[in-house]
């Protein structure tokens, strides 16, 4: 099985090496580089490619939003994992809507940061259980959609795809290809507006559609 490959963003070199010895304990997980600064993160995705992207929100250099909507544009294969200890609303939300792959809180249990690269790198998405939390809260003031705007299937795979199912393991669930899974997130996608399974997500959740 090919490694999941990935990029270490933080600026305190104490964290960096703790998460990095906690990375390397899983034989699935190699850590292909570290940044120190936004500068150095964005210049790596480039450079290395990685699957995973584990980024700090306070780095010096350019702004965490910034370099998230760089790596999106010229490295669209890296998967972003927000990795903070920030789980205020503004942070949250302004995270949740950049169209990160998860978010995960620095005072989680290594298996839960393991899992999370795990199920990021597999197309999925990740939340600690405080950021779900405070989504399904948020859903419970949403406006909701007018009925019919998504279909019976639609809905099924968009509810789905807030477990943080990926495409495959929808696919298998429901008895359909990968490429129906695809197209029908496709039409999810742009009844929403949305250009992420993470957006997708949590307009789903504040809407109360799911």
């Amino acid at each position: 099985m090919t490694a999941i490959r990935v990029l270490l963003a933080d600026d305190h070199p104490l964290v960096r090496v703790g998460i990095r010895s906690m990375l390397q304990a899983d034989p699935q997980i190699e850590v292909v580089g570290e940044a120190t600064d936004g500068e150095q993160a964005r210049a790596m995705c480039l450079a290395l490619q990685p699957h995973v992207l584990l980024l700090d929100l306070n780095m010096p250099g350019p702004p965490a939003l910034e370099s998230i909507a760089f790596v999106h544009e010229q490295a669209p294969t890296v998967r972003i994992l927000i990795l903070t200890a920030h789980k205020d609303d503004a942070h949250v939300q302004s995270l949740l809507t950049s169209g990160v792959a998860g978010y995960v809180l620095k005072d989680e249990v290594t298996e839960q940061v393991v899992n999370a690269i795990h199920t990021v790198a597999q197309g999925g998405t990740w939340f600690s259980q405080v950021i779900t939390e405070k989504i399904v809260e948020w859903g419970r003031t949403g406006t909701g959609l007018p009925s019919g705007v998504l279909t019976a299937r639609e809905r099924e795979i968009l509810s789905m795809v807030t477990e943080g199912k990926t495409n495959q393991e929808i696919a298998y669930a429901l008895n359909i290809s990968e490429k129906t899974v695809e197209k029908h997130l496709s039409e999810v996608f742009s009844k929403l507006d949305v250009r992420s399974r993470v957006k997708a997500a949590v307009y789903a959740v504040r809407a109360g559609i799911v």
